[in-house]
């Protein structure tokens, strides 16, 4: 999809909008198909076999969009990975994109709904709620990336907190009408971290790659996102030792503290940027001009 784009900053955002797609059309129409159809444990699986194996097939015949680099794949792990800038601007937000959607394929459901209930419906339909907002959200990440690097960071941990934050609301009402909307507000919060969280994630971690190192350092990237999938199971752990309630507290809280340091690093280091790039034009302006020949 990058090498397929203009830019890199176009790259980001159609690889994010075709990941979430997929991710929030298929749990969307699995939960409808075993919420409705015969055979629940059976039928929501087929359309997945059915066009993983067509699509399978059609890749086939489809052309590479460039051949093997020289010095591809040449050390490992990639220098971007190792460096400093990776683990301190880029890696803090990457666990809470899953995280953030699997808080709200799995959690909110679970809070809001009884099991005999509309619980696998409305778990999809919250799920592919929480994925639109982040597809939605596309163009903000966009404008956010052209004031700073790490804003869309910022901002998607932010939304992560205040849906962390919201959960509380949630759990204090109950299976109410007023607890499935505040799980509607709270899908909302997490689709909007998810989908910001992650644009900002791929273009940085694009910026960083060397010329032939760009797929591996996104899939290291993706390796830190996948994390996030273990939330729920972090937010059971957390119940089990103080409550629910302390648990989307916690989350809320290292949420909050992640998105106060990422806007600290991404104003230090776009600081220092700007003071080198002045001394640079500084340099270059005082420069003599050099004699010409007539």
């Amino acid at each position: 999809v990058r090498e397929l784009s203009p830019d890199g900053g176009a790259g980001a955002r159609r690889a994010a909008v075709a990941l979430t797609a997929g991710f929030g059309l298929g749990p969307l129409a699995a939960s409808l198909l075993a919420q409705w159809a015969p055979a629940p444990l059976l039928v929501p699986y087929l359309p997945h076999v059915v066009i993983g194996v067509t699509a399978g097939a059609a890749i086939l015949a489809v052309p590479g969009t460039q051949g093997v680099r020289s010095g591809a794949g040449r050390g490992w792990p990639p220098v971007a990975v190792r460096s400093p800038r990776f683990w301190l601007a880029v890696a803090p937000a990457a666990p809470w994109v899953f995280g953030c959607a699997a808080l709200a394929f799995v959690v909110l459901p679970a809070e809001v709904t009884v099991p005999a209930g509309l619980s696998i419906g409305f778990a999809g339909a919250v799920g592919a709620l929480a994925l639109g907002a982040g597809v939605a959200v596309q163009p903000l990440a966009r404008r956010l990336a052209a004031r700073s690097r790490l804003a869309g960071n910022v901002a998607g941990l932010t939304c992560a907190a205040a849906g962390s934050a919201l959960m509380l609301a949630v759990l204090a009402a109950g299976a109410t009408a007023l607890a499935l909307a505040g799980a509607v507000a709270c899908a909302v919060l997490f689709g909007l971290g998810y989908g910001l969280c992650l644009v900002t994630g791929l273009r940085e971690s694009e910026r960083l790659a060397g010329p032939g190192d760009q797929g591996a350092v996104v899939a290291c990237y993706y390796v830190l996102t996948y994390l996030g999938f273990g939330f729920p199971y972090l937010a059971d752990v957390l119940d089990s030792a103080a409550g629910r309630a302390t648990a989307f507290a916690v989350l809320a809280a290292v949420a909050l503290g992640l998105a106060a340091w990422t806007a600290a690093y991404d104003a230090r280091t776009g600081q220092a940027v700007a003071a080198k790039s002045m001394i640079v034009v500084d340099r270059v302006g005082r420069r003599p001009a050099k004699p010409t020949r007539s």
